[in-house]
């Protein structure tokens, strides 16, 4: 190892890595009559509030003489527990429209979770929104949450308050 001897080291090119600009905002894609929207990963039993920017040109199929577009629950469809619409309005910002829409989900079940929201125009079209999810259940893993999808709790295990099963007490296992 002489002063002839040189540093080694392995360059690389360095390329742009658009991973986090292609997958941390919610998928939101138009397809026949529906909209689809894709949260990624979520965890069993946990409350999310859900913010998205939804492109006008998404919901221009619903938009009437250049209004803006107002959207309502579909009073005549059954609730859906599990997603709720909490506001939509929209917004304007330089040459981009978008329409801004916060919902309450529940993930309250594992493995792929599908629900849907029935909502109106103002002129009674009817807008059908499916929200989709993979879902991990317990001890499963943390995932992360993409932009937009903010953790509002976690709700109780039903069937750990409604079990038979009292176990024993402190006194009962010293008996024992």
């Amino acid at each position: 190892m002489g002063s002839d001897a040189e540093d080694h080291h392995v360059h690389f090119d360095s390329i742009k890595d658009d991973f986090e600009s292609d997958h941390s905002n919610p998928v939101i894609q138009k397809a026949q009559g529906k909209i689809n929207i894709h949260l990624g990963f979520l965890q069993v039993k946990h409350r999310y509030r859900i913010e998205l920017k939804i492109p006008a040109d998404i919901l221009s199929e619903f938009i009437v003489n250049n209004h803006k577009l107002v959207l309502r629950l579909d009073e005549t469809a059954v609730p859906n527990i599990n997603c709720k619409l909490l506001s939509f309005k929209g917004d304007t910002t330089g040459d981009l429209q978008f329409y801004d829409a916060e919902i309450e989900f529940f993930a309250h079940k594992e493995k792929l979770l599908k629900e849907e929201l029935k909502l109106l125009t103002s002129d009674e079209k009817s807008v059908r929104m499916i929200f989709s999810a993979r879902v991990l259940g317990r001890g499963k893993g943390t995932p992360m949450l993409k932009n937009g999808i903010h953790l509002l709790g976690i709700e109780d295990d039903e069937e750990s308050d409604a079990s038979d099963w009292q176990g024993f007490s402190r006194k009962e296992c010293d008996e024992l």
